[in-house]
């Protein structure tokens, strides 16, 4: 009987995919939700991968323009014509605990019009990774507290039917890839869905520290000053992305307000970008014409 649909964009990250899909058997969520995988084009067989060692997941192609929205919003609809939810969102780098998607679909089955997500920690040192937020406050709910916020990240977020069918579907225009969770669950609050973290749903969310941090580490030293510019701020899948930026703030702070802040922000990483290229450890960065 299904009880919902997991919904797990995906972008080469074969062992990342697989090793999510191999907890979610053990912890028995493979056979209470029905799972749908987006592979936005990957190009390492993550989508082949998964449907030779888990049949029974739904896979979906994306053709690697989709991103983290896009695939989100082709999930939601697809599910959506399968039959009613709630849905979850689950990144391949979260590693739900045994009972822990069960815990949020139980609360979702009781209260359909609101999303609710669970406490995350990092599975390397077990410290709380805050996903909710009201302002610019960040919040991680201890054991056994139910907490409300303003917004989520989304990591893991359960969706109920009622609030999906009131929101509508993420929006994958303003917010491509970064943003686009921010964005939803601020829309759900709202449009006075209520949207709750739960502390005794625990996911460990496997790679939180992984990569490159901060904007510095985003210059490319080979790249002209023009080309990174473009990298950092204006590529589709940046932290970075100034579209994103100006349509976040004003999204939550007001069309004014929220434009002051995303430009004095703006200012602030352009400077950095700046110092880091003529200053910084990559001073030798090229500042002519594209090589």
């Amino acid at each position: 009987m299904n009880s919902g649909f997991i919904l797990i964009p995906v972008h080469n990250r074969r062992a990342f995919t697989l090793g999510c899909l191999a907890v979610l058997r053990a912890n028995g969520d493979l056979a209470d939700c029905s799972v749908i995988v987006v592979d936005d084009g990957s190009s390492d067989g993550t989508g082949e991968a998964v449907i030779a060692e888990f049949p029974e997941v739904i896979v979906m192609k994306g053709d690697g323009t989709l991103f983290w929205t896009g695939a989100i919003r082709l999930a939601m609809q697809a599910a959506a014509a399968r039959g009613p939810g709630p849905f979850f969102w689950l990144n391949d780098d979260c590693r739900p605990r045994p009972g822990a998607l069960r815990a949020l679909r139980l609360f979702l089955e009781k209260n359909p019009a609101a999303l609710a997500g669970p406490r995350c920690v990092d599975a390397a040192t077990g410290g709380a990774v805050p996903t909710g937020f009201v302002g610019r406050r960040t919040f991680a709910p201890a054991a056994g507290e139910m907490r409300a916020v303003q917004g989520l990240s989304g990591f893991c977020v359960g969706v109920g039917a009622a609030a999906a069918a009131r929101i509508g579907p993420p929006d994958a225009e303003k917010f491509p890839h970064y943003g686009g969770d921010t964005a939803y669950t601020l829309r759900a609050g709202r449009a006075g869905c209520p949207v709750l973290l739960l502390g005794d749903a625990v996911v460990e969310l496997i790679d939180h520290a992984g990569g490159a941090r901060g904007l510095r580490a985003q210059v490319q030293p080979e790249k002209s000053l023009a080309e990174n510019w473009r990298k950092i701020f204006a590529a589709t899948a940046s932290p970075y992305r100034l579209r994103t930026l100006f349509a976040l703030l004003r999204l939550k702070y007001g069309p004014l307000t929220g434009s002051a802040l995303a430009a004095g922000r703006a200012a602030s990483w352009m400077a950095q970008l700046g110092w880091t290229v003529f200053r910084g450890p990559v001073r030798d960065c090229k500042i002519g014409r594209r090589a």
